[in-house]
């Protein structure tokens, strides 16, 4: 549902997607079954998206906030070639 937005296709043409996932927000104490706290996380190079259902049914989804990315590109931390 997620890719099938217009702001996921805008995300995806300027920015490298590295992972899509799912997830429930912690957030959400008032009310623990309602689908409205359902999160797709989309990451890429510079920042994740987060999208939200915007009815009971989850048929429409939305970009509701930001975060920084934990993606880069470094060198590996173990030293994995010595083995």
């Amino acid at each position: 549902m997620v890719l099938q937005t217009e702001q996921y296709q805008e995300i995806a043409s300027r920015e490298t997607i590295y992972a899509i996932k799912q997830g429930v927000s912690r957030f959400n104490v008032s009310e623990p079954s309602s689908i409205y706290h359902y999160e797709i996380s989309v990451q890429t190079e510079k920042q994740t998206y987060i999208f939200n259902c915007k009815d009971k049914l989850c048929t429409k989804v939305s970009n509701d906030g930001w975060s920084y990315s934990r993606y880069s590109d470094n060198e590996p931390v173990l030293p994995l070639d010595s083995f």
